[in-house]
C-alpha cells in the first residue's frame, strides 16, 4: 500500500524586539521593529502556499521612497501567498490595520520575475491626522511639503494591470488640508476624483473655504 506523504511545512510564531534589517542596495530597510509574527507555509510537490500575520508596535520601515513610522499602538498586517511550479505568484490577501488612521485591503498577482501582473488596493482613513507623519513623509519630503496636515476622512482605490494604471478613485469626507508654513489651506473638502483608462468618468470636489499664500478663498 502506498503511504501518504505529508508536505513539508513550517508553523512558527516569532517575537521580535528592536529588529533592524537592510538590503544590499539599501532600497529597503527596517529599524526598531517590535512585535509578533505568525508564519505558516506548506510545500506540496512543486507548489508553495504561505500565510504571514503580524502585530507590530513601533519601528520604522523604508521601501524605496516610502518611509513608514509605526506608532506604539498595535498595527496588524496579513499576507497570503501561493505559487505553483515556475508560474507566477498569487497574493489573494494584502491587509494592513492601523486603527482609524489607515485600513488597507488588496490582492495582487506577480509574474515569475516579480513584476506586477495585477494589483488592486482599497485604502480608508476615518481620521487622517496621523497619515502624513506615519506614511507620507518620504514622498512629501521629495515634493517639498513636509508640513502637510490633514484632518477628516478619505478613501482611495486603484487597480493596476501589467504595471499600468487601469482605474483610481479618491473620495474625501470633510477633509481639512493645510500646510504648516501657511502656504495653502482647504477647509472641509468633500467629493470624489476618479480615473479610468477604459472610459471617461465623472468626479468633483468642493470645499467650504481656504487660503493660498494668505489670500482667502470662498466655498466652491
Amino acid at each position: 500500500n502506498a503511504h501518504s506523504v505529508r508536505p513539508l511545512g513550517v508553523d512558527a510564531d516569532l517575537a521580535v524586539t528592536a529588529l533592524a534589517l537592510e538590503t544590499d542596495d539599501a532600497s529597503a530597510a527596517a529599524d526598531g521593529l517590535t512585535g509578533d509574527l505568525a508564519i505558516r507555509f506548506l510545500l506540496p510537490d512543486d507548489a508553495l502556499t504561505a500565510k504571514l500575520d503580524g502585530r507590530l508596535r513601533g519601528g520604522e520601515l523604508l521601501v524605496g521612497n516610502a518611509y513608514v513610522v509605526l506608532p506604539e499602538s498595535p498595527v496588524t498586517f496579513g499576507v497570503d501567498l501561493a505559487r505553483a511550479g515556475e508560474g507566477g505568484w498569487a497574493l489573494p490577501r494584502l491587509q494592513w490595520r492601523d486603527g482609524a488612521t489607515l485600513q488597507v485591503d488588496g490582492q495582487a498577482r506577480l509574474r515569475p520575475d516579480l513584476g506586477i501582473a495585477s494589483l488592486g488596493l482599497a485604502l480608508a482613513s476615518n481620521d487622517a491626522a496621523a497619515v502624513p507623519g506615519r506614511y507620507l513623509s518620504g514622498w512629501l519630503g521629495q515634493a517639498g511639503i513636509q508640513g502637510l496636515t490633514l484632518s477628516g476622512g478619505l478613501r482611495a482605490g486603484l487597480e493596476l494591470e501589467d504595471a499600468a494604471l487601469r482605474s483610481a478613485e479618491l473620495s474625501l469626507t470633510g477633509l481639512d488640508v493645510g500646510d504648516s508654513d501657511g502656504r495653502f489651506r482647504f477647509d472641509r473638502l468633500d467629493g470624489a476624483l476618479r480615473y479610468s483608462a477604459a472610459a471617461p468618468v465623472l468626479g468633483s470636489v468642493g470645499w467650504q473655504g481656504g487660503a493660498l499664500y494668505g489670500m482667502s478663498s470662498d466655498a466652491a
